[in-house]
């Protein structure tokens, strides 16, 4: 008789990886809806969600080419993180708008804050997808 041994992590893990996706939907559409509630405007609606594609493209640069290179030479240390942030941010506040900033002011507060959140949920989400193609 032989036991069958069920790996109950990685059917959690698989489980999870795919009600991410699902979840940062539901999120992003509750968020929406907040936003309205509170008086956003579409204009502002439409240059948040178009900076942060910007965001998302200047996180994606800044892992490929410099968080990888240094990672594969065993030199992505806490500094080297921190210069990671900031080269994001720089790429990011030169390719946006005074537009794009001011809809950001005004729907979460801060751009500095709106930066940080959205850079960690990103820098997550591309771990995530690196390990499910490993």
């Amino acid at each position: 008789d032989k036991k069958m041994n069920i790996d109950w992590t990685t059917i959690i893990a698989t489980a999870l990886q795919s009600l991410i996706p699902l979840a940062i939907t539901a999120i992003g559409c509750l968020l929406l809806r907040y936003l309205k509630k509170k008086g956003a405007t579409d204009n502002q609606i439409a240059l948040a969600t178009e900076a942060f594609k910007i965001f998302q493209s200047c996180v994606l640069n800044v892992n490929q080419t410099f968080v990888d290179a240094l990672k594969e030479q065993g030199q992505f240390d806490e500094h080297a993180q921190e210069l990671a942030r900031i080269k994001c941010q720089e790429q990011f506040e030169l390719l946006i708008s005074e537009e794009m900033k001011l809809a950001i002011n005004a729907l979460y507060g801060s751009l500095d804050a709106w930066i940080d959140i959205n850079r960690e949920a990103l820098v997550w989400q591309a771990k995530q997808e690196k390990t499910k193609s490993a």
